[in-house]
């Protein structure tokens, strides 16, 4: 029972006088669980997802399904209820019985995928989030290199005359190589 309240998960199930509200029902009143799943019928449960961590959107997937967790207590209540009485259902008492049990696992199972499709989801997103601070960092790093690389070549050629007419004369044949020659063009545009 997974909505059961810890004192009730507790206490073995007691039977009850048919005018006392169960403890199911009774923990409707007086739990909040309720009235956040009401509240967030009214705000919309997309609405807040978008909002909420990881964690808060775990919750929210259990708060969605509170109604169908609820009935399955109230179900699972009535069946400790009868085997106390030593009562046996009809047999289409039973098979209802059996089937809102059947019901409520499948609900109970689906509310776990979902809550684990959640923190998969968070845990690819931190991945991803990780991987691509690690290549800003990386570019960062070669960033750095580079300009480091680049003034080590400017001070060897301040330094060293030699270094410093080298340099010129490759800037010097870049520059003829880069520009194009009249013969050159009178070809192209013909």
């Amino acid at each position: 029972m997974p909505l059961a309240s810890v004192e009730r998960q507790r206490n073995p199930a007691i039977s009850l006088p048919a005018e006392m509200a169960s403890p199911a029902i009774a923990d409707v009143t007086g739990n909040m669980r309720a009235k956040v799943y009401g509240l967030c019928c009214k705000l919309g449960f997309d609405d807040m997802a978008t909002r909420l961590g990881a964690a808060d959107r775990i919750l929210l997937v259990a708060v969605r399904e509170y109604c169908s967790l609820k009935s399955g207590e109230v179900w699972a209540e009535i069946e400790e209820e009868l085997t106390l009485e030593g009562l046996m259902p009809t047999e289409c008492d039973s098979d209802c019985l059996r089937l809102a049990l059947r019901a409520n696992e499948c609900v109970v199972r689906f509310v776990r995928e979902r809550q684990q499709a959640v923190l998969d989801s968070d845990r690819s997103g931190l991945l991803e989030e990780e991987k691509a601070h690690y290549e800003t960092w990386r570019a960062h790093s070669r960033t750095v290199a580079k300009a480091k690389v680049d003034f080590e070549a400017f001070l060897r050629r301040t330094a060293d005359f030699e270094a410093l007419k080298a340099a010129k004369t490759e800037q010097i044949r870049k520059i003829a190589e880069s520009r194009v020659l009249y013969a050159d063009v009178d070809s192209v545009q013909a």
